[in-house]
C-alpha cells in the first residue's frame, strides 16, 4: 500500500502541520488574553460554550487515536 519511507514522510508532516496549527491558535488566543494558559486554552475559556468543549474533547481523543496509529504503523514498520 505505501512504501515505509513514503508513509514516514507523510507522518513527519502531519504532525508537524497539526503541531504548527495548534500553536498558532494559541499564540492567537495568548494576544487576547495573556494569562491564558495551554490546558485552559483547549479546555476552558477560550471555548465558553459546553458544546464546543465536548467537540475540542472528541476532536482531542480522534487525533490522539490518529497519531497513536501513525506512530505505532511507523515503529513498526
Amino acid at each position: 500500500m505505501f512504501e515505509p519511507m513514503a508513509f514516514k514522510l507523510f507522518a513527519g508532516l502531519f504532525l508537524a502541520l497539526h503541531t504548527s496549527f495548534l500553536a498558532l491558535l494559541y499564540v492567537k488566543a495568548r494576544e487576547k488574553d495573556p494569562s491564558l494558559g495551554i490546558l485552559s486554552f483547549w479546555f476552558g475559556r477560550a471555548r465558553p460554550r459546553q458544546a464546543l468543549q465536548f467537540l475540542m474533547l472528541l476532536a482531542s481523543a480522534g487525533i490522539a487515536v490518529v497519531l497513536t496509529a501513525i506512530i505505532a504503523a511507523v515503529l513498526f514498520s
